[in-house]
């Protein structure tokens, strides 16, 4: 189980500086056709799969990156938010002002807590091994 957490951390960590190497070439590409400020947005917005890329591959700055991602996201997701009040548009419904809140508060508690939410192994609520909870993804044996 530890090997294959490992992997999708690797295999995330790997995508995220790919994105990220796009990003600001596509940055880079905008400022040299002068096409404004689409270029400076692109290198802003790239922080954003770097922060994700340290928070992978780098066990010592993983809380404080995931606190960051945390932060940028809760700021991003209750501007829009609150953007659906102001200027609704025409197709925002209740559910997706429910959705907005629901990101809203989980990015915010990993901006706080500098982890995703959920149970840790200690707390009531946890998966406990050998009750049955998420059996299929322990290895199987080979025969």
């Amino acid at each position: 189980m530890k090997s294959s957490r490992n992997t999708m951390r690797i295999l995330g960590g790997i995508s995220a500086v790919v994105i990220a190497v796009i990003m600001l070439a596509m940055a880079g590409l905008m400022a040299a056709l002068e096409q404004g400020r689409q270029g400076l947005l692109f290198a802003v917005i790239s922080v954003f799969p770097i922060l994700v890329a340290i928070a992978c591959l780098s066990p010592s700055a993983r809380n404080f990156a995931l606190r960051l991602v945390g932060a940028i996201t809760c700021v991003s997701v209750t501007g829009t938010l609150i953007m659906t009040f102001v200027a609704p548009p025409e197709d925002v419904t209740f559910g997706r002002r429910g959705l907005l809140v629901a990101l809203a508060v989980a990015s915010g508690a990993m901006a706080i807590k500098g982890r995703w939410p959920g149970p840790t192994a200690e707390q009531p609520g946890a998966a406990q091994p050998g009750t049955g909870e998420f059996e299929t993804l322990q290895p199987r044996q080979q025969q």
